[in-house]
């Protein structure tokens, strides 16, 4: 169809047609500017592939409507330097249903008119951020995003943060672009929320989001923190060496110590694919990282050309994506829960039920835009969804199930554990509790001053610090080295024993590595890493809390936010006191970052 052709088409195209079309183009661009500039999605992968599967398909039945179908996917950010890719950067299709599957294959042999059977290589489709690596005489010159396909944001610093990337490679190409997937792997999202919860924070809704979040960050000590993985699964431009199979590039990239596509099967049939494709599937549940459904490739790079690309895919690759786990329950109740920083998060109390190989009480709720949103509601029978294989999600409300006495939930005006208004900052979406003496803030304080990841007081548990909380025998953390034996047994369940124990680890607790009191302190934006990072760089406390915002910005890996939060951290008037008795206790810090 010429272009003379196609305006003639569109001109009698149905109104209504074309109206649907932009509005079906109009939403998909609102929830990719929210996946794919914001990573914070409001709709699950499945409820938007399947739109726009809807939005393909319209294009299909109506080719006129390609003229009015611009690119849609774009991540490039303000703030990032934007350069070209040395070939396009395209996305998969994919699908949900089994026959677009043996569709595509059926398209390959009619293409090829092979008489052997073809090979295809099927793997794991990871569920992370696309990036493109471009080496120049065997040099990491630059890492980029997917962008709109074209050009993308330049995140190379970040890149760079990942263990086991290597900045060189010999005998490479002169030029070479490697495509694949920025991740943060499972056991390193489940920590990155649990520390988030104890400081009062919002989880993350799901390592894909999160990663790329991080890749997006300008404050290159909050990239390293969260431990960014790359999994390397294709090739782009490449001069100068011939890789005739994907099982070749795979060897390669092992030969050049580069982290690569080790999960992955061969299939020659349909049958075989569905039988790889049923083993991916029963394994998944088991590896390190979210994965969202497998990909096939003919495995012939030779084939891989003569097939060629459309605009937007390749002809000799797709994927397969598995249909998200859902199941209905009951949402008992709405509980609100006040953290560290005095965030006010709700949580879904459920009837428990079992999704994805584990059971399922409870699920995040993130905040109250989200359950006005969705208009979630106390006896509500919810369909329960595990995003991103990790955090159980709460996708809809079964309206048809809804109780006629039903009622919205309404979001309290004062903090539920002390009574004090609530204040939700100019563009924040979160309440919180600003009174520094509520128990809930008070208790997830002492909580972190004594974890494993802080200063490490064996013995002060959740049970006991909620007692000696509710007893008012610590207010602060500087409170923690005034308890008296007796107290530690007025409190439930306490002997003789572990007083002791625990009075006796309290005193050890005395001489501590610098970075562990810092983190201790719950010194906002300061995690572990940036914690070591400000020990390495004074002698002492005392010195840290007279450093300006500059000599702060100044330490390698300290970003300007984090760099202003550190210093305001140590303004306050009651911090200063804290510290005081904190040191007067006894309190010597020693310099190792172990």
């Amino acid at each position: 169809m010429d272009k003379l052709e196609t305006n003639f088409m569109n001109e009698i195209l149905e109104p209504k047609i074309k109206r649907y079309f932009h509005s079906l183009k109009k939403k998909l661009e609102e929830h990719d500017e929210r996946y794919y500039r914001d990573a914070a999605p409001v709709i699950s992968d499945f409820e938007y592939d399947c739109l726009k599967h809807e939005w393909r398909e319209l294009l299909r039945q109506y080719p006129a409507l390609q003229l009015e179908s611009e690119s849609i996917g774009d991540d490039r950010r303000e703030g990032f330097a934007t350069f070209p890719h040395l070939s396009p950067m395209l996305s998969l299709s994919n699908t949900y249903d089994r026959s677009e599957v043996d569709a595509f294959d059926q398209r390959i042999c009619r293409v090829l008119r092979e008489e052997e059977a073809l090979s295809y290589i099927i793997e794991h489709k990871i569920d992370g951020v696309a990036v493109n690596l471009i080496y120049e005489e065997g040099h990491l010159i630059r890492a980029l995003t997917r962008g709109n396909g074209r050009e993308g944001d330049d995140v190379t610093k970040n890149v760079l943060t990942i263990q086991g990337l290597p900045s060189y490679l010999s005998d490479a190409p002169q030029r070479l672009e490697l495509r694949g997937e920025v991740y943060i792997p499972l056991n390193v999202f489940g920590e990155i929320n649990r520390q988030r919860e104890k400081r009062g924070e919002e989880p993350f809704a799901n390592p894909r989001n999160l990663a790329a979040g991080t890749l997006k960050t300008l404050d290159i000590s909050i990239v390293q923190q969260r431990k960014l993985q790359l999994w390397i699964h294709s090739l782009g431009l490449c001069e100068k060496l011939f890789i005739g199979t994907m099982i070749d590039f795979y060897h390669v990239l092992k030969k050049w110590q580069l982290p690569h596509v080790e999960f992955f099967e061969s299939a020659g049939s349909l049958e075989e694919i569905w039988n790889c494709i049923e083993i991916i599937d029963r394994r998944r549940h088991m590896l390190p990282f979210a994965t969202d459904g497998v990909v096939l490739k003919i495995n012939d790079r030779s084939l891989q050309q003569i097939l060629g690309e459309t605009q937007h895919s390749p002809r000799w690759a797709f994927a397969y994506k598995f249909a998200p786990e859902r199941i209905e329950t009951r949402l008992e109740k709405i509980s609100l829960q006040v953290g560290r920083s005095g965030v006010v998060t709700p949580v879904a109390v459920l009837r428990p039920v079992w999704i994805a190989g584990t059971e399922v009480k409870r699920a995040t709720l993130h905040n109250v835009s989200e359950i006005e949103r969705k208009d979630i509601r106390e006896g509500d029978t919810v369909v329960l969804e595990k995003a991103g294989e990790v955090i159980p999600a709460i996708t809809e409300v079964v309206l048809s199930r809804r109780s006629p006495t039903s009622v919205p939930f309404v979001f309290p005006e004062k903090c539920p554990q002390c009574g004090t208004l609530l204040s939700r900052a100019v563009g924040e979406v979160a309440w919180r509790c600003l009174n520094d003496h509520c128990p809930a803030k008070v208790e997830c304080r002492m909580l972190h001053f004594a974890s494993r990841s802080a200063m490490h007081i064996e013995g002060l548990g959740d049970n006991l610090v909620h007692q000696l909380c509710q007893r008012g025998y610590v207010k602060d953390v500087a409170d923690m080295y005034d308890l008296s034996q007796e107290q530690l047994m007025s409190c439930e369940s306490i002997g003789t024993k572990t007083a002791e124990k625990v009075i006796r680890n309290l005193e050890q607790s005395k001489n501590c590595p610098l970075w562990r009191f810092l983190h201790g302190l719950g010194i906002p934006g300061v995690g572990e890493k940036t914690s070591k990072d400000l020990a390495s760089s004074f002698p002492d406390v005392r010195a840290l809390m007279a450093a300006s915002p500059e000599a702060l910005r100044a330490i390698p890996g300290i970003g300007e936010k984090t760099a202003l939060d550190v210093h305001a951290y140590f303004q306050s008037s009651s911090v200063i006191l804290m510290i005081d008795r904190l040191e007067a206790s006894g309190i010597r810090y020693i310099h190792t970052s172990a």
